[in-house]
């Protein structure tokens, strides 16, 4: 059996490199988001008190995650950057190479 393998152009890299770095913005966003949602701690009275410290500790702890999520998708778009930069270079020493041969 014969596998035809699979095809990547050098522009779905670079329209997925696009995407995650959307992506990432959109996820530092919602990080700020979060960490800024202080709950009011007299919003519900004295038994409330609990109710919004509580709140501000989950939405800060939330928003860390996805500032860290947002790390991590930062570093795959640079690593699909480097593969579009790395399939360009390929392509135009083949180019070259090819061109030296003198057909």
């Amino acid at each position: 059996m014969v596998s035809s393998g699979f095809d990547v152009t050098e522009g779905n890299l670079t329209t997925f490199a696009k995407h995650l770095d959307q992506l990432e913005s959109d996820l530092r966003n919602s990080s700020s988001v979060l960490k800024s949602i202080v709950g009011d701690p007299g919003i519900f009275g004295i038994v409330g008190q609990l109710f919004g410290a509580g709140a501000s500790k989950w939405c800060a702890e939330a928003g860390d995650h996805l500032g860290k999520y947002a790390e991590t998708v930062s570093g795959f778009s640079d690593e699909t950057t480097l593969a579009v930069k790395k399939y360009q270079n390929g392509e135009s020493d083949a180019i070259d190479a090819i061109g030296s041969v003198g057909l």
